[in-house]
C-alpha cells in the first residue's frame, strides 16, 4: 500500500482535497446568501468572509500531508475561493444528497 501512496503525486493529492474543500466552500456560500437564486450568490464573498477559517485549514492541510508550498499554490490556481458559477448539479454533488434541495433550486 505505501508504495501506491508514493505512485501518486503530490499535485493530485492535493486536488483530491481541494475539489471537495470547493465544495464545501460552494455549498456555505448558497446557505449563507438564503433564498437567492443561484446567479446571486457570492462564492468570493463567502470565501472572504471566512479567509481566517480557510487559512486555517489550509495551514492543517499543508502541514499534515507534508506539501510543498508550491504544491498549495494551486488554491489560487483552482479559484474555488474567488466568484464562479454555482450550479445545481455542482451543490448536488457536494451535498453527497444528503438533505433534499428544493426543487427551485436551478
Amino acid at each position: 500500500m505505501e508504495d501506491r501512496l508514493h505512485a501518486v503525486s503530490e499535485t493530485s493529492l492535493v486536488r483530491e482535497i481541494f475539489g471537495p474543500l470547493g465544495g464545501i466552500v460552494e455549498l456555505g456560500a448558497v446557505s449563507v446568501a438564503g433564498p437567492k437564486p443561484l446567479n446571486d450568490v457570492s462564492v468570493g464573498d463567502f470565501a472572504a468572509n471566512h479567509r481566517s477559517e480557510l487559512d486555517h485549514i489550509l495551514v492543517a492541510i499543508r502541514e499534515i500531508g507534508d506539501f510543498h508550498p508550491s504544491t498549495m499554490a494551486l488554491v489560487d490556481e483552482l479559484g474555488w475561493h474567488r466568484d464562479h458559477e454555482v450550479t445545481a448539479p455542482s451543490l448536488l454533488l457536494w451535498s453527497g444528497s444528503i438533505e433534499p434541495f428544493s426543487p427551485h433550486l436551478g
